[in-house]
């Protein structure tokens, strides 16, 4: 064996102890939602059920399919495929890393991809993100050797590799798209410029176009979702410059799971850099310094900077920033862990020639290391739901007899996964939520907002409360999420706050044995009202 692939081996054994915490921490809804699509019972069924309650493409959901039909669908096993994906995403990097520059800049790459945190964190998922890290970084090695091959035997199987990988990629994640444009604007820098490479015209439009093909079949259902109603607007444009910013910091291996505090540091250090470098040469000299490295990128590092910078931008604007959909540059990592390895390898100057340098690494690598292996064992103690926790209560007895209303209602599936209906009926624990009174399934994504809209939403509440009471039920669990997506458009805290205002005046309170449950998501505060205890009926019998 190679000492290339010990290296390899270690590292993939470093991943995967990392990750060991992370997959005991549970499904929650976006998992769930993969589970529920999963498990239709038949692949038309299944393609018809994701068209309309899930925005991405179905081979993640595919394979999760036969994993369940052989293995079930535990937390842990339905989390099986998205950790080998990101496993091999260190062969992959090492591979890419060497045909963008060198084996140390492969290997510094994978190094990051196993330490960072929300590599960590999103790789344990059941959902396609890291399947799309895979694809898109096996499509990148496949593209540039292409561009190097000589031969053209060569060239003709790296871009076999390139279709099939791309084709793959394209099924894995709806952002993987933008994939496309940034390959066609990297060929044209590089074709403009004259920068050496043997891919020729006519062979690159074929292979884009072969890889775009089979995806086709996808596209009316991207065009059925895109009409669907808009209710959170995009990104301004006067934001862009920093959420462009911030989207290229989530590449980076040391950024914590929402990166805002390095995205902070990284920005005051860049501006350092920048002003040490002006106040040195001179502002006119550090352009010239700019423009010259930037037209001394060859092909390979063009791409990378396409393939970056791009999904950088146009994710940023495409999706909303303050709902934290900064994970959707998760498919573009793989170019992203390349450009901060050789940002790492450039600043410290690892030359490996002298002791200093080698010390100074190591201690840095120890750091980085440290404060990675820290942030996953302090954050990753809690469940990724906080409905996880509540479900084991139930199941434990402590809500018998109760009505269990989530608000807002799209988190039932993941209180459904842990106590699904047979272990309801048998506590007789109610599920129901607000808005919608059977939370159970995945909410279609044609109501997933325009549910909040009609101001009657409060008083159909009011109604199934009071149908509730008048059924019998003595006690309703209104377990609410403390972190809710509402906007001006959906109202979903205002609705809330007006749901548990009617409650508070019109029924007694119970003491609660937990008042709350922590999660990565879903956190869910807890009242417990008594709905034998009517405070409106007995204030009007006084009066």
């Amino acid at each position: 064996m190679t000492s290339q692939a010990i290296c390899a081996i270690l590292i993939i054994i470093l991943s995967l102890v990392l990750r060991l915490q992370t997959l005991g921490q549970g499904v929650w809804l976006d998992e769930c939602i993969s589970i529920y699509v999963a498990k239709m019972p038949d692949l038309t069924s299944m393609i018809a059920t994701l068209s309309i309650q899930d925005f991405n493409p179905p081979l993640s959901h595919l394979i999760l399919r036969y994993v369940i039909q052989y293995f079930g669908d535990g937390p842990v096993v339905v989390k099986i495929p998205a950790l080998l994906c990101n496993l091999a995403m260190i062969p992959a990097l090492i591979w890419l890393g060497s045909s963008v520059g060198s084996y140390r800049l492969g290997v510094i790459a994978a190094l990051f991809c196993a330490l960072s945190p929300l590599s960590n964190h999103f790789s344990c998922q059941s959902r396609p993100y890291s399947i799309a890290m895979l694809t898109v970084c096996l499509s990148l090695c496949f593209f540039i050797n292409a561009l190097k091959a000589s031969a053209l035997k060569a060239r003709i199987s790296y871009m076999t590799g390139f279709v099939i990988s791309t084709a793959l990629c394209l099924y894995s994640h709806t952002v993987c798209v933008l994939i496309m444009p940034c390959y066609a604007v990297a060929y044209l820098w590089i074709w403009g410029l004259k920068k050496e490479h043997y891919l020729r015209w006519h062979e690159f439009m074929a292979g884009m176009t072969l890889a775009i093909l089979p995806f086709l079949l996808w596209i009316p259902v991207i065009l059925e979702q895109m009409s669907l109603p808009r209710w959170i607007e995009a990104t301004r444009l006067s934001q862009m410059w920093f959420v462009y910013f911030y989207d290229y910091v989530m590449f980076a291996p040391f950024a914590p799971l929402h990166g805002i505090f390095f995205a902070g540091i990284a920005l005051i250090l860049a501006l350092c850099f920048a002003a040490r470098q002006i106040l040195k040469n001179g502002f006119g000299s550090w352009l010239t310094q700019c423009r010259t490295a930037i037209g001394r990128l060859d092909a390979p590092w063009i791409v990378i900077v396409c393939t970056t910078a791009i999904p950088a931008f146009l994710v940023g604007y495409l999706t909303p920033f303050a709902m934290g959909y900064f994970r959707y540059i998760l498919p573009f990592s793989a170019g992203g862990f390349i450009f901060w390895a050789c940002v790492i390898d450039r600043a410290l100057g690892i030359k490996g020639k002298n002791n200093h340098s080698l010390v100074w690494t190591t201690l840095f690598w120890l750091m980085l290391a440290g404060l990675d292996i820290g942030w996953v064992a302090v954050t990753h103690q809690k469940p990724d739901s906080g409905l996880r926790t509540m479900a084991m209560d139930a199941k434990a007895g402590l809500y018998d007899g109760a009505a269990i209303m989530i608000a807002p209602d799209v988190t039932g599936p993941s209180f459904d996964y842990y106590m699904p209906i047979a272990e309801r009926a048998r506590h007789k624990v109610l599920l129901c939520g607000f808005t919608r009174w059977e939370p159970s399934k995945p909410c279609a994504l044609k109501d997933l907002f325009a549910a909040w809209q009609p101001d009657s939403v409060v008083a159909d509440g009011q109604k199934h409360v009071l149908d509730l009471a008048a059924g019998g039920v003595k006690k309703l669990v209104f377990a609410r999420d403390r972190v809710i997506m509402s906007t001006p458009q959906v109202p979903k805290t205002k609705r809330i706050d007006q749901m548990q205002a009617w409650l508070n005046e019109h029924y007694g309170r119970l003491p609660s044995p937990v008042s709350y449950y922590d999660g990565m998501t879903e956190q869910m505060q807890i009242t417990i009202y008594d709905l034998e205890q009517d405070l409106a009926s007995r204030s009007s019998q006084r009066l």
